[in-house]
């Protein structure tokens, strides 16, 4: 597929700045790594998420929306960006109905999902019962919960180096019928505010990520908000973090097959392409907003705070293989230190509700 991106290149006039090639290679209509027909999360695909992990991680956000739908604090809509196959959406699903028929049957689930072949699982999985979406736009004057998880990870970035004390634009360009690099001078204005708004000054060598888009669409979903709570999970660093010695390289990498890639242009379209998201930019963009921030700090301690340990169960089966025995394993699992919800954040945040949200709702056992 390399020669379809070097005729998109000489098309751009002899480079492509590096956001416009992640957005080619992960979301283009007809070769984008998102719109193929292969599985691309779990054992089989190339990167696993915590919904996968196990169910009880969507259980516990069910649980938590149902508490504030029942106590009036917030509408009965509920919607994922970036939902992908539907696991997530399943579980969610499941244990509303499970915690509260009557909630579950107010309740109106919508997916803004860009890939076609996602769409049509989640069309096979959810039928009727789910209003998909392809882009958050279309949300008009939204009240309910809006949810993501590992999205702007995902968000193409522009590349910026500081090189023998200048600052340079990194873009993709071709040689000799392969992708490489080239340095060109940093005059894109969009990179630049963005580097004043943050208060970021590079050193000697440094390679750094500009989340342009993920700070555009975060204001862009504030004007198709009205009353809401917004959920955000991801893996980042903080602007501090981002100027530590072990992150001068940057974190753009690809994957495949759980194989990780530090070559983004060795396999375009056949990879996922990542990064940490910027902490401290996400919340400075919220606070602009206007919103109020409700939780922020890391996965396990959101889940230990939302109560998770109440999915434990006892059991004196010696079985380790039990159905018990293995969701115990896998709530564990969500909760040690140095797991994947060590390097996951969580952001919690509300807009337009005079209500105080806290975390922490708690099982009602009779429904249990």
């Amino acid at each position: 597929m390399k020669p379809f991106v070097i005729e998109k290149i000489k098309e751009a006039g002899g480079y492509l700045p590096y956001g416009d090639y992640i957005e080619l290679i992960l979301y283009d209509k007809t070769y984008g790594y998102y719109q193929q027909t292969k599985k691309k999360i779990g054992r089989e695909g190339d990167f696993y998420t915590s919904s996968y992990v196990s169910e009880v991680f969507a259980k516990v956000i069910a649980r938590q929306f149902v508490q504030w739908v029942e106590s009036g604090k917030l509408d009965a809509n509920f919607c994922e960006i970036g939902s992908g196959e539907g696991r997530f959406l399943a579980s969610f699903r499941e244990e509303c109905k499970r915690l509260s028929p009557e909630v579950s049957n107010r309740m109106c689930l919508y997916s803004v999902e860009k890939s076609t072949f996602h769409q049509k699982l989640l069309r096979k999985q959810f039928g009727q019962e789910i209003t998909l979406l392809t882009k958050f736009q279309d949300l008009q004057s939204f009240n309910g919960f809006v949810f993501s998880n590992e999205l702007f990870d995902a968000y193409p970035v522009d590349i910026i180096v500081k090189d023998s004390g200048s600052v340079y634009e990194v873009v993709v360009s071709s040689r000799n019928d392969e992708l490489v690099e080239n340095f060109i001078p940093l005059e894109k204005r969009e990179i630049i505010d963005y580097l004043d708004w943050q208060e970021i000054t590079l050193s000697d060598g440094q390679r750094f990520e500009v989340p342009i888009k993920m700070a555009a669409d975060l204001e862009r979903l504030n004007h198709q908000l009205n009353q809401a709570v917004i959920m955000t999970i991801d893996y980042g660093y903080t602007n501090k973090e981002w100027s530590l010695a072990q992150h001068q390289k940057g974190s753009l990498r690809g994957y495949s097959n759980h194989q990780l890639y530090a070559d983004v242009l060795e396999k375009p379209f056949e990879m996922d392409v990542t990064t940490h998201i910027h902490l401290d930019a996400y919340q400075k963009k919220a606070e602009e907003n206007g919103w109020k921030t409700v939780f922020s700090n890391k996965q396990e301690i959101f889940l230990i705070e939302s109560g998770i340990l109440d999915y434990l169960e006892q059991t004196t089966d010696p079985n380790p293989f039990s159905e018990i025995n293995k969701r115990n394993r896998q709530i564990r699992s969500l909760i040690t230190p140095g797991g994947i919800s060590s390097h996951m954040h969580v952001f919690v945040h509300s807009k337009g509700i005079k209500h105080e949200m806290k975390l922490g709702a708690k099982i009602n056992k009779k429904k249990s």
